[in-house]
C-alpha cells in the first residue's frame, strides 16, 4: 500500500512540474515598416508564452530597447537626447497582446507611441480560417495550411496539430493547433518559428507598468495623428520644446520641413 501512494505522489509531482512549464514560441519577424519604403526589410523577434490557455505575446527585442531607454532616463538624458542615443539600437515592435486576458474570450492590447503606453481590452476576433489540404514540415513538425482575412489583410497560416495550442502570432489564433508560421498576401509580414520548447521562467501576465486607458478606434485615431503630424506629437507626449531643427548639413529646417521629412506611412497588421 505505501509503494502504491508512493508512486502515485511521484506522479503527481512529475505531472504538477509539467503542469509549470510554459510553452514558449520564438518568430522571426521579416516585415517591411515603412510603406513608402517596400524595398526595406526589418526583423524582429517575438516571443510567444502559453500556459493554461492564456497567452503573452511581445517582442524580446523592444523589450531590451525598452531597458536601454528607461535606464538613460534615469541617468538624466531627455527624451530627444535619448532618441539621439538609441537611434543604432534595434527597436523591435512596441506592442504586446495578452490573450484571453482578463477572461476567457477577450485580449489586451498594448501598444507604445512616443514615450506613452496605450493599453485597451476587446473580444477577441472570430476569424474563419479555411483550413486546406496542403502539408508541409516546419522544425521537424507536420503542418497544415489555412487562410483567413482579418482587419483587411488576407492570412495564410501553417498549423501543426502535434502541439494542439490554439495560438499563434499577434491575434492569430482559433485553429487547431499551434502557428508556425504566418504571413499576408502582400508579403508585408512574414513570421517564422525559430526557436520552439518550455520554459518555467516565463510569465503570461501583463507586467505590472502604467498605461494611458483607451479603446481600439481611440488607438487607430492615435496612429493616424503621429502619421500627420510626427514632430507635434512627439512634443505633445514628450513635453519637450523643439528649439532648433537641423539637416544631415546642418542647415537649419522649419518644423514644418522637419515634418515633411519625418512624415512616412508605416505598415500595421490592421490594413
Amino acid at each position: 500500500m505505501k509503494r502504491i501512494i508512493a508512486i502515485v505522489s511521484l506522479v503527481c509531482f512529475v505531472y504538477t512540474l509539467q503542469a509549470q512549464n510554459i510553452l514558449k514560441c520564438v518568430y522571426q519577424e521579416k516585415y517591411i515598416n515603412n510603406a513608402n519604403r517596400p524595398d526595406k526589410f526589418m526583423y524582429d523577434e517575438h516571443v510567444l508564452a502559453v500556459s493554461e490557455g492564456r497567452s503573452a505575446y511581445y517582442s524580446r527585442i523592444a523589450r531590451y530597447h525598452a531597458e536601454k531607454k528607461d535606464s538613460l532616463l534615469r541617468h538624466g538624458m531627455n527624451a530627444i537626447e535619448v532618441v539621439g542615443a538609441l537611434q543604432n539600437v534595434p527597436q523591435g515592435r512596441e506592442i504586446e497582446v495578452y490573450k484571453h486576458q482578463p477572461e476567457q474570450g477577450k485580449y489586451l492590447y498594448y501598444e507604445k507611441k512616443s514615450t506613452k503606453l496605450y493599453r485597451y481590452e476587446d473580444k477577441l476576433p472570430e476569424i474563419k480560417w479555411n483550413i486546406c489540404e496542403e502539408m508541409k514540415n516546419i522544425l521537424g513538425y507536420n503542418c497544415q495550411k489555412a487562410t483567413a482575412s482579418l482587419y483587411g489583410r488576407e492570412w495564410t497560416a501553417w498549423f501543426t496539430m502535434d502541439i494542439p495550442v490554439s495560438d499563434g502570432p499577434w491575434l492569430l489564433c482559433g485553429l487547431p493547433g499551434l502557428i508556425l508560421e504566418a504571413y499576408d498576401s502582400e508579403n508585408i509580414f512574414h513570421f517564422t518559428t525559430i526557436e520552439l520548447g518550455n520554459n518555467v521562467s516565463l510569465s503570461v501576465e501583463p507586467d505590472d507598468k502604467k498605461f494611458i486607458k483607451c479603446t481600439r478606434d481611440e488607438l487607430m485615431k492615435l496612429r493616424a495623428k503621429f502619421e500627420e503630424d510626427p514632430l507635434g506629437m512627439l512634443q505633445k507626449t514628450t513635453g519637450v520644446k523643439i528649439q532648433k531643427i537641423r539637416d544631415a548639413n546642418g542647415k537649419e529646417m522649419t518644423m514644418e520641413q522637419a515634418n515633411q521629412r519625418a512624415k512616412k506611412q508605416t505598415n500595421y497588421y490592421e490594413k
